[in-house]
């Protein structure tokens, strides 16, 4: 049997994680990328590169970059564009 300090933990355990989730699917939806935007992860899935050859891309500021919320994204089509023109490149 549930004693009533358990039943109001649980509850408010319940409306926490309501809350949260609320907060999470609102950051979500604030901080959608416009198309044609990737962070590093997708870059390197996408255009099948290492992360290492990202970050050198833009060290050497051979690619643009943008940082929001700490994470750093790239336009696919600098991406395209840069890899094209260096396709002998050598992290």
């Amino acid at each position: 049997m549930k004693t009533q300090g358990y039943t109001l933990i649980e509850k408010a355990l319940a409306e926490l994680t309501r809350r949260i989730d609320n907060l999470e699917k609102r950051m979500d939806e604030q901080h959608q990328l416009a198309p044609g935007w990737f962070d590093t992860e997708e870059v390197c899935r996408r255009f099948g590169i290492t992360k290492r050859t990202v970050d050198k891309f833009r060290k050497l500021k051979k690619v643009p970059s943008s940082k929001l919320g700490g994470r750093v994204y790239f336009r696919g089509s600098d991406f395209e564009t840069i890899l094209e023109e260096n396709l002998d490149f050598k992290p």
